[in-house]
């Protein structure tokens, strides 16, 4: 059992007085005695306080919006799922956000690595109605293998119920829409149909001014 430690601190390091109190036997009276161990100082920052001040930006998470821009209510959820999910994640080593641009058309979150860009990117992704796209950029070489510079691009859908939507496939006015899917009323048969997010992109809509 450790009785007592002090510590003389000195410039090239400091020297720790220990006393501990024990027995080898429990017919042996425990006696007390006394350590001087030497204490060598290194002055350093451990791996992640490095990368945080480094401030290394390996991804980014572009979220923009379509046909509208973010009202003031999705942005602030954007944001608080970010932070929602940076809580999360405080106890495990998997890198830092580095920046957060707040543009006219969304945001840029600069983040220190590729693996935490992609959970925020998904996060965002799951929780509005968006679609993913995910880009490598070759930013250099090290120890002789590429090394890449990942961008996660979350177009988020602004469309609204009652918009009318030009399409390769004609017009259409929108019903409903949700984290999955859009549902449309065709304007010429009356047919309803039901679009995932990406079914809609890859028909071009635009947006009908009313």
């Amino acid at each position: 059992v450790i009785e007592k430690v002090e510590l003389d601190e000195r410039e090239e390091g400091a020297v720790a007085q220990v006393a501990v109190r024990g027995s080898p036997h429990q017919l042996i009276a425990p006696r007390i005695i006394a350590y001087e161990v030497a204490v060598e100082y290194i002055y350093d920052v451990c791996a992640s306080c490095r990368e945080l001040l480094s401030r290394r930006e390996v991804a980014l998470v572009q979220i923009r919006s379509t046909p509208r821009s973010l009202d003031d209510l999705t942005k602030k959820k954007i944001l608080n799922i970010i932070e929602q999910e940076i809580f999360k994640l405080k106890d495990k080593k998997i890198g830092f956000i580095s920046n957060i641009k707040q543009l006219k058309s969304g945001f840029d979150i600069y983040t220190t690595s590729a693996n935490l860009a992609r959970h925020l990117a998904y996060s965002v992704h799951s929780q509005l109605p968006s679609h993913i796209i995910e880009t490598a950029k070759v930013a250099g070489i090290k120890d002789g293998r590429k090394i890449y510079h990942m961008t996660y691009s979350v177009r988020v859908i602004t469309y609204k119920s009652g918009d009318l939507i030009k399409t390769k496939e004609g017009e259409m006015m929108v019903i409903s829409i949700n984290n999955k899917f859009i549902n449309v009323q065709d304007i010429n048969s009356k047919k309803y149909k039901q679009l995932t997010i990406s079914e809609l992109l890859n028909n071009n809509p635009i947006l009908i001014e009313q």
